[in-house]
């Protein structure tokens, strides 16, 4: 039963960007830790659901943070989010200064 980090990420803008998806036969606790280094403000939506087909696009009722501001040099973080087997995590943004990092706990489904 892994725990600990799950996935980072430094983004692209405007690019989804899947952090982690959790494995079969699991089910995954993950908090998202978000932060911003530059000095002005971000937008970050985060989506978790089934990941699309490469180059489709994510389905709206998947988005869990939809358009958030991340101020300069500040921090989004959300904890407890239950997810089950083959459901990914993703980030998109509009900043190229952003980083998150995944963590959490899996145990058997």
């Amino acid at each position: 039963m892994p725990n600990g980090c799950f996935g980072t990420a430094k983004p692209l803008a405007n690019t989804k960007t899947t952090i982690f998806t959790v494995p079969a036969g699991k089910v995954a606790t993950v908090n998202v830790n978000v932060a911003n280094a530059a000095e002005f403000a971000a937008s970050v939506s985060l989506y978790i659901g089934p990941a699309p087909a490469q180059g489709a696009e994510w389905d709206a009722r998947y988005c869990v943070e939809p358009a958030t501001l991340v101020q300069g040099r500040g921090v989004l973080h959300r904890t407890a989010f239950v997810m089950t087997a083959g459901e990914s995590l993703a980030i998109v943004t509009d900043s190229a200064y952003i980083s998150v990092r995944a963590d959490g706990f899996e145990e058997e489904a």
